[in-house]
């Protein structure tokens, strides 16, 4: 029983990271999406004027 309960355990534990690692992907994508959007901008902008 004691088993079972460790594996479990470990199992959580990797869903718990997998869910971390892939809310940091995330986040970087989309702060590459958002440095590429300001830096479209400043080039439009100086474009522009």
């Amino acid at each position: 029983m004691h088993n079972v309960v460790h594996k479990s355990h470990i199992l959580y534990v990797l869903r718990f990271i997998d869910l971390t690692f892939k809310y940091l992907q995330g986040v970087t994508s989309t702060k590459k999406f958002i440095l590429v959007y300001l830096q479209d901008g400043f080039q439009n902008k100086s474009t522009i004027s």
